[in-house]
């Protein structure tokens, strides 16, 4: 009997034995591989040139990522290979799934804790859910090692979290990091525009200036420079009339003009179908829209023709003018845009108004002043705030 006793621990011995080194196997390739695609995408993607090259990029990453949970799928099971598996849902889009798995990491309250909650602050960015991001962030950022991720969650909370005083924060932190990675490095001119525009919201003007000159001064990219530039001349438009407008075009509406809006708050929003950024701001101006029109405010779309069409469901190449037409009131309709929508021929008001990226929303009061101009798709709470400056408080 005793003998027994020792044979069956001696196999138990044995059988957990083999299972350890099972699962530093599985870790051991797991992590491997996963490094070496991660690697190769972060060098394709800092090579991408063009829509269509980013679009095939994102397909072949998915596919990819996709193969190697499919050959992970029977590994053995531990905190570490929840992590990267978590990883690999997040690379595939799979937020659900994705979420899922870390959760239950996260409750076992593990040694790799703080590396499992950054993978949930990845995964709530990707939801969108950029504040609730934060509150998991602010936990574990004194502890979070300064990589990729790290960064990436910091321009994230730079541009969208919905306190100024977060968004501040963190524009700041990543103009001063000592050792900001070089993929972050080409979007610094970007912060300092975002610290200029907190300050233009705070009604600091003559600190956003400071802001962007000292910027223009630093920035060595023509494209930023010139982006800067930009935005300190349409600083000089604040508290005067604002440009009229003219489209050959419009959708949802006759022809407006700026002059008969008097007595309205108006919103500009200059935007194109392939603009990602403006597809994220067009569902909140359609909200505000909705429930502020009776207020007095008046949302217009603003856009140009370029010759060519792409949005995020289609790339028709180049076009002649009516097709272009015809497939932007499809996105129009697609979208469910219910505010005027005006198409212009050559875009002469882009120059007017000095537009040099989309988004860019021109805010303007009753009297028929510009009061506020925002670059960029941001938090929609800054936009939310300003109608309500606007409208007053109605």
């Amino acid at each position: 009997m005793y003998k027994k006793l020792i044979v069956v621990l001696v196999i138990v011995v044995f059988i957990i034995s083999c299972q350890g080194n099972s699962k530093a196997d599985d870790l051991k390739n797991l992590t491997q591989d996963f490094t070496t695609l991660d690697t190769k995408f972060q060098e394709k993607e800092s090579k991408i040139k063009s829509y269509k090259e980013y679009q095939e990029f994102k397909a072949e990453r998915k596919k990819e990522f996709g193969e190697l949970l499919v050959k992970y799928k029977d590994s053995s099971k531990s905190e570490a290979i929840d992590i990267i598996k978590a990883k690999l849902f997040l690379k595939t889009e799979n937020l659900e799934n994705s979420e899922i798995l870390i959760d239950e990491v996260i409750s076992e309250d593990g040694k790799l804790l703080d590396e499992a909650k950054m993978v949930k602050v990845q995964i709530l960015i990707s939801k969108k859910k950029v504040d609730d991001a934060y509150s998991v962030f602010s936990e574990i950022e004194s502890s979070e090692n300064k990589g990729q991720d790290y960064y990436s969650a910091l321009m994230n909370f730079a541009f969208e979290a919905s306190d100024k005083s977060v968004r501040k924060k963190y524009s700041q932190e990543l103009i001063d990091a000592p050792q900001l990675p070089e993929e972050f490095k080409r979007y610094e001119y970007m912060f300092y525009a975002n610290l200029a525009s907190i300050a233009k919201e705070e009604n600091d003007i003559a600190g956003a200036k400071e802001i962007l000159n000292k910027a223009i001064e630093i920035t060595n990219d023509p494209r930023g420079k010139k982006s800067l530039e930009s935005e300190l001349s349409q600083i000089e438009f604040l508290g005067k009339k604002a440009p009229s407008i003219s489209a050959e075009t419009w959708v949802n509406s006759t022809a407006l003009s700026l002059d008969k809006l008097k007595g309205k708050v108006v919103i500009i929003d200059f935007w194109a179908p392939w603009c990602s950024p403006c597809r994220t701001v067009i569902p909140g101006l359609i909200e505000e829209y909705g429930k502020r029109k009776d207020d007095g405010l008046v949302v217009i779309g603003f856009t140009k023709l370029y010759g060519s069409y792409r949005d995020d469901m289609q790339n028709a190449g180049k076009v002649d003018r009516n097709k272009e037409i015809e497939l932007t009131k499809g996105f129009v309709k697609r979208f469910k845009i219910d505010y005027p929508v005006a198409i212009s021929d050559e875009g002469k008001d882009f120059d007017s108004y000095m537009i040099t990226g989309i988004p860019t929303m021109i805010f303007i009061d009753r009297e028929g002043n510009v009061d506020y101009i925002k670059i960029g798709s941001g938090n929609h709470n800054s936009v939310k705030k300003k109608i309500e400056e606007l409208l007053g408080n109605k």
